[in-house]
């Protein structure tokens, strides 16, 4: 993330306003084409995504968790993250909105409940 350094630092600070760096992505200061309601330069979604926009929301299309304000990206769509790991007894589970669920059960298991 980039901050104010130098003579922008000094502006701001006669200004009356804190000199500490103000990064990008944290106050909505956006590149333009952030702001401009088209999905373009390296946005993933409208808007959001990318290098220089702010992360999207859930629902929100994505190429990588670093697009989205979760930090989950499946299968190109932004969702709640689950923040554990999904991991069944005898079992693969995986994230699916913000729950764990169980995908498959290991060969002579079964999924009893």
């Amino acid at each position: 993330m980039r901050g104010l350094t130098g003579v922008a630092c000094l502006l701001v600070a006669i200004a009356g306003c804190s000199p500490d760096p103000i990064s990008i992505g944290d106050n909505g200061l956006t590149a333009a084409h952030c702001r401009d309601g088209k999905l373009n330069k390296d946005e993933s979604d409208i808007d959001c995504g990318g290098k220089d926009c702010l992360r999207c929301a859930d629902g929100k299309a994505c190429a990588a968790g670093a697009d989205c304000t979760s930090g989950s990206c499946v299968n190109g769509v932004c969702e709640k993250a689950c923040n554990v790991a999904c991991n069944f007894a005898n079992a693969t589970g995986k994230c699916d909105r913000g729950a764990c669920v169980l995908v498959s059960c290991n060969a002579g298991f079964g999924d009893c409940d």
